[in-house]
């Protein structure tokens, strides 16, 4: 999701007050003359999932298809249920969460996040909306501890995607908040890697925010490796 949606915040506390506020790293917390300033400082990291080596322990047996074209114009609002209360989505004023959410998948869809693998995009359909997704792109080849892998940079090769030639990202997966803890996201990056598998690929990055446990946790669960924030190897 675009930084630029997220605002900064002012709230009128006392100096004791202040120090009793619970952080978040995903933000930074600024006392001044005019009021308490929680402004957005998100902070990503990377992890490497070996195709291999993936857990798909407690995964849903649910039925899942490809994604379809007429699935994108559905899909900001499964974004919207899946993040509202989830770092950095729930910084997002309510009334805007619709149109960012849009802007976020309009830049997958286009390429903006890399050449989508759609043979690796699947859907879980609900009785009466989508409650689940997994979109998968193509980052440029390199170091994946470096900035410079995280974006192409220019066009793409028109067949990266046919000769495998960079590293398959785990850009999104959507559950509705109704459907957490189901399983229903491991059934859906099972479906994903193992038709990653079939393409010739050996790995899948990730990325997460900083300050997001649910997410850490659910990767390390998985059999993602966390890797060096890029620019240090500590």
């Amino acid at each position: 999701m675009t930084d630029h949606w997220l605002a900064p915040l002012r709230l009128l506390l006392e100096p004791d007050q202040f120090r009793l506020l619970p952080r978040n790293p995903a933000f930074r917390y600024e006392q001044g003359q005019d009021g308490v300033w929680i402004c957005p400082r998100p902070r990503y990291y990377h992890a490497l999932l070996d195709l291999s080596d993936a857990e798909y322990h407690g995964a849903a047996n649910v039925p899942l298809r490809r994604l379809a074209v007429e699935d994108w114009a559905v899909l900001p609002g499964l974004f919207v249920r899946a993040f509202t209360d989830h770092q950095p989505f729930v910084g997002v004023a309510p009334e805007q969460r619709d149109a960012a959410a849009s802007e976020a998948l309009m830049l997958t869809r286009t390429g903006g996040d890399g050449p989508l693998i759609e043979r690796a995009c699947f859907v879980s359909q609900g009785e009466d909306r989508l409650i689940g997704a997994v979109l998968v792109t193509l980052l440029p080849p390199g170091d994946p501890e470096e900035f410079d892998t995280y974006a192409w940079g220019g066009q793409p090769p028109p067949d990266a995607v046919e000769r495998c030639e960079g590293w398959p990202h785990l850009t999104w997966i959507l559950v509705d908040a109704l459907e957490a803890r189901s399983g229903l996201g491991t059934a859906l990056l099972a479906a994903a890697c193992g038709e990653l598998r079939a393409m010739g690929f050996n790995d899948l990055l990730s990325t997460f925010l900083y300050g997001n446990d649910v997410s850490a946790m659910w990767h390390w669960r998985r059999g993602f490796k966390l890797l060096s924030y890029p620019g240090t190897r500590r």
